[in-house]
């Protein structure tokens, strides 16, 4: 790539990530029985407790009416209920989501797959490569979330073309 910009191979590299880790993902979703979609959102659920559609949305990057949708699969499937709105005062449209018994075991059982697989792949990488790692692809999400508040504020550190410069 010797006339591509530096960034084009960090973007190719995600590109790589994001597809091994959809077909990790989706491995382990199929092993449980389970759609990988819903998994991710059972995940969410188990950590972060109840929550609507639109909250459940915005966590997982999609719209409101994929959110319901997969939130109503989970509530077929056992693994969430409803909760029953307030009766003096609430809006009664909105219904938040909560994972049941069954869902936490379900998303605790699926964590487990995920964590052995991962000691299988990463079982000959040392803690310190495995914290480096993780810190690097922090910096990276980092980057990519907060594009306006990284405008606002100055390098923390010298870009490749200032320390080209000096």
């Amino acid at each position: 790539m010797p006339n591509t910009p530096a960034y084009r191979s960090l973007l190719d590299a995600m590109s790589r990530l994001a597809r091994a880790q959809r077909a990790a993902a989706a491995d382990v979703a199929r092993e449980a029985g389970c759609p990988r979609a819903l998994l991710g959102l059972l995940w969410l659920l188990a950590k972060h407790g109840e929550m609507g559609a639109s909250d459940a949305a915005r966590h997982l990057h999609v719209g409101v009416s994929v959110a319901s949708r997969q939130l109503s699969a989970m509530v077929d499937l056992g693994f969430a209920e409803r909760s029953n709105p307030d009766a003096a005062g609430a809006d009664r449209r909105s219904r938040s989501i909560r994972v049941t018994a069954v869902g936490l075991a379900f998303a605790a059982e699926t964590h487990r797959r995920l964590e052995e697989r991962a000691a299988q792949v990463f079982g000959g990488w040392t803690p310190a490569e495995l914290a480096a790692a993780a810190a690097e692809l922090e910096r990276v999400a980092d980057a990519l979330e907060l594009p306006d508040r990284r405008r606002s504020t100055p390098p923390s550190r010298p870009t490749t073309n200032e320390t080209e410069n000096a």
